[in-house]
């Protein structure tokens, strides 16, 4: 807790005359804070990757060691959620593995239209942009 509190020893001059008071302060919460959150997982290491093209949203995550039946795919505005669950053996009702995945989007997908594939461990989503969600190109005009 001390460490978040720089001090200087006695007669030690300041940096710069012209630094903000607080400026030591931001720079330590600044450093505290990239510490914290510098080592999560970009979606790429969680096994995640998507793409965007101007008239659909591609998402492929790593999914290994369940069937296609086992997904639960959930689209809602702009947010995608997938889940799975393979039972163990039968009867025993215990779950052997869950999988489980939300996604912000881009933009708001037409549900009615995406398409779900899930090959080698890998279950890649097709999402077709809506009309409002496509990027339109502005023309600018000269004066």
């Amino acid at each position: 807790m001390f460490g978040l509190v720089p001090w200087k020893k006695s007669g030690s001059a300041l940096a710069s005359q012209n630094e903000h008071p607080l400026s030591h302060f931001r720079n330590e919460f600044d450093t505290l804070f990239d510490r914290f959150f510098g080592n999560w997982p970009d979606w790429a290491g969680m096994g995640l990757e998507a793409e965007e093209t101007d008239k659909a949203v591609t998402v492929a995550m790593d999914a290994p060691g369940f069937e296609p039946g086992d997904f639960d795919i959930q689209v809602s505005g702009d947010t995608l959620r997938v889940t799975a669950e393979r039972k163990g053996q039968k009867g025993s009702g215990r779950i052997e593995r869950r999988f489980q995945r939300a996604v912000a989007l881009p933009g708001a997908v037409d549900a009615e239209r995406v398409e779900a594939e899930y090959k080698n461990g890998v279950l890649e989503l097709t999402l077709p942009k809506t009309e409002q969600a496509k990027w339109k190109k502005i023309a600018v005009r000269g004066g």
